[in-house]
């Protein structure tokens, strides 16, 4: 290990404040005795940073050991519960909630930076995990030795060292054990079976591809690079203007365009804010309309782009962001959720008539906690009559929907399993038979529906002393 190229990158943070995401594995153990060596040369204040997910029953045990470990190194130690619930999306789920951590701990201070165990291997893994999802050169090298996303500096001391030489580094100090988490085996998850599987197999079967891999990665880097200085440079053209010509965006090269618009969006915004090639694509059909409405382009979390003739301007959902709501269903027949109001009723067949606003269930099949929540990026369902779960902005581009509609999600309460999408799309679960003895059937109304449509639906009757049987 290059110990000189980690001191480089510490070097900004003198007498500063550095966080260790510290998980007690491998990686962010080497990081940790890194900047613990080097506190005294640089002065750093050092604080190591332990998520407990609360998905397996050994995490608290974990814990504990990281604990024991950071204070024998005089270094505070500081435990946040994440609590999260396996499901869907489960990955991504767990990274926002690390991110919206930091930037309660280091986001815009200065001197201040998140030190990460990622090394070159996970590099490489990274490489084709974007590359399947369609990323450009910048995606395909994100996972670089100083990154900054909403606000918080990261910094990879470790991003040029391979997984046995961090391994090596820890027993020539001395450390010869480390939390193994028995979930990094399972092939279950994307990564993993990308490591232990396909990378394994095709670089014991080639001598050079690993080399030849990492050599790509270095150059797509440089390219990378030169795009996004050649991008910022032309952000700057506009980058004081509250409204930007149409004509603008037309005009940009293909590799400029996502990338000008990412330096645009995350300014105004003051988050970061990615684009993707859907979004990219609603925004060329968009101003290849001729019509002179307004037109909003959802970019997902309540942002979008507004579109007015030939002029483009950011801007936020009037919609205010609503927080995830648990809903006893048998004992709570009606809810209300931003402007929408939903109802359950207990039935002893299926409805005569239904719609997306309508779902129904098998009553004794479905989950006694439910959640509505927004939508989230990268949510998916498997639609009633399928058995393969289906983007749900897929769906909701189908059906044509526009992008102030905002209907809740409605959720398993545990695993996150999206049950039912009003307006887009029911799910397969608990799916109401021939040996169904009761339905629960949800509805969902937009106020202003309701609104124009008088009088309102009434209140159902709490469910009786049948339902209590449940």
């Amino acid at each position: 290990m290059n110990l000189e190229f980690c001191a480089e990158l510490f070097t900004p943070f003198r007498n500063g404040q550095l966080f260790v995401g510290f998980s007690g594995g491998a990686d962010s153990t080497a990081v940790l005795l890194l900047a613990a060596e080097l506190r005294s040369r640089f002065g750093f204040d050092l604080t190591a940073v332990h998520f407990d997910h609360g998905l397996r029953p050994e995490s608290a045990r974990e814990a504990d050991m990281a604990r024991q470990f950071a204070e024998a190194l005089d270094v505070e130690f500081r435990l946040i519960p994440l609590a999260l619930h396996p499901g869907p999306n489960l990955e991504a789920r767990a990274r926002d909630a690390r991110l919206r951590c930091w930037r309660e701990l280091a986001g815009c201070r200065t001197k201040c930076a998140v030190l990460l165990g990622h090394h070159r291997d996970d590099r490489l893994e990274n490489l084709f995990l974007r590359l399947a999802r369609g990323s450009n050169s910048s995606g395909l090298t994100g996972m670089r030795k100083y990154s900054m996303v909403d606000g918080v500096r990261f910094l990879r001391p470790l991003i040029n060292s391979s997984r046995s030489e961090i391994e090596n580094f820890l027993r020539e100090r001395g450390v010869d054990q480390w939390i193994h988490d028995a979930s990094n085996g399972s092939t279950d998850f994307e990564r993993n079976f990308l490591r232990n599987k396909l990378l394994r197999e095709w670089f014991e079967r080639s001598s050079a591809a690993r080399a030849g891999c990492l050599h790509s990665l270095d150059v797509l880097e440089l390219d990378a690079q030169f795009l996004e200085s050649e991008a910022e440079k032309r952000y700057r053209a506009i980058a004081e203007t509250a409204e930007t010509p149409l004509e603008f965006w037309q005009k940009l090269e293909p590799a400029m365009l996502p990338r000008v618009l990412r330096f645009y969006l995350s300014d105004r915004f003051d988050c970061s804010v990615l684009p993707t090639a859907a979004m990219i694509e609603r925004l060329k059909s968009a101003w290849r309309s001729t019509s002179p409405e307004k037109r909003l382009i959802d970019l997902g979390g309540n942002i979008f782009l507004e579109l007015r003739g030939n002029r483009l301007r950011p801007c936020r959902s009037a919609m205010p962001a609503q927080p995830d709501r648990v809903w006893r269903w048998r004992n709570e027949p009606r809810v209300e959720w931003n402007d929408y109001l939903l109802l359950f009723s207990l039935e002893d067949r299926l409805p005569d008539h239904f719609s997306l606003e309508t779902a129904c269930f098998d009553a004794d099949r479905l989950p006694e906690l439910l959640r509505l929540t927004p939508r989230h990026p990268g949510d998916k369902i498997v639609p009633f009559g399928r058995s393969t779960p289906v983007s749900l902005k897929k769906l909701r581009v189908d059906r044509k929907l526009p992008a102030e509609f905002a209907a809740p999600v409605l959720r398993d309460g545990r695993s996150g399993e999206i049950l039912w999408a009003p307006g887009i799309r029911h799910s397969a679960a608990a799916p109401v038979s021939e040996k169904t003895r009761r339905v629960a059937v949800f509805r969902c109304f937009a106020e202003e529906t309701l609104s124009r449509n008088a009088p309102p639906p009434p209140v159902p009757a709490p469910p009786g002393t049948a339902d209590a049987q449940c």
